[in-house]
């Protein structure tokens, strides 16, 4: 379980396809690598826990810091819901305030970003 996590979701108009479009889209936008995609789900990473420990947390960009996601679309009858879990993977360890800090302001920023490339 992650010490570190936000999830949210939305409906969007459209169909399943367009949503995880614009998903694979936004993703390679903010620099997250998709690990394993399927018809309804896509699994993202991003950062290194190697580099993270080795200059230390407070040093790296938010960008670097080691997390994973996922991103599930359905079908609904008022469009397509999707739902968005980010969550940090740096491991064993003492996470510290400044660097739970530091994730919590980068995970809320991108899901703000994330629904907005949906129009939420």
């Amino acid at each position: 379980m992650a010490r570190v996590e936000l999830r949210d979701d939305w409906t969007v108009n459209g169909d399943v396809e367009d949503a995880l479009k614009t998903a694979r889209a936004f993703l390679k936008k903010s620099g997250m690598t998709i690990v394993d995609s399927f018809d309804d789900e896509i699994r993202f990473s991003q950062g290194s826990s190697l580099w993270t420990r080795l200059f230390g947390g407070w040093f790296v960009s938010a960008a670097t810091l080691p997390k994973m996601g996922t991103a599930t679309f359905k079908r609904t009858k008022s469009g397509v819901r999707v739902r968005v879990k980010i969550e940090e993977t740096l491991g064993f360890g003492v996470l510290d305030p400044l660097l739970h800090s530091k994730y919590e302001e980068f995970f809320k920023k991108w899901m703000d970003d994330f629904a907005a490339d949906y129009g939420e």
